[in-house]
């Protein structure tokens, strides 16, 4: 049984990375990081690239220029010596602070513990 969880992806999201010009294959790559099966609700994930080119079927290289240039423009951070990647906050994309109940906060605490 396959165990499906939600993933919020705002409708108006082409809109919002317009600013920063991706190409098609950028923004399929901010696109799969967002939604990817590696990610959580606090936008910080161990996702090594591997794991990227694995998912879109893309070869390392071309992952990893693409991957540099979203971190050079600012779309989200990564730490490959730990294999982490995280969303720019400012993009208001995984929101903790619009979490409504302690649950989900507790959820969230949890998450960053497991992390390297």
């Amino acid at each position: 049984m396959i165990n499906h969880r939600k993933q919020w992806v705002p409708t108006n999201l082409r809109q919002q990375l317009s600013p920063y010009s991706l190409d098609f294959y950028e923004y399929a790559l901010f696109l799969e990081i967002l939604i990817s099966r590696h990610s959580n609700m606090v936008g910080v994930f161990e996702c090594p690239k591997y794991y990227l080119c694995a998912d879109l079927s893309w070869n390392p290289e071309e992952t990893g220029t693409r991957l540099a240039h979203l971190e050079e423009i600012g779309l989200v951070y990564k730490d490959d010596s730990k294999g982490l990647i995280m969303l720019n906050p400012a993009l208001g994309l995984n929101p903790i602070e619009d979490y409504r109940s302690p649950l989900q906060v507790n959820m969230a605490v949890k998450v960053l513990h497991h992390l390297p």
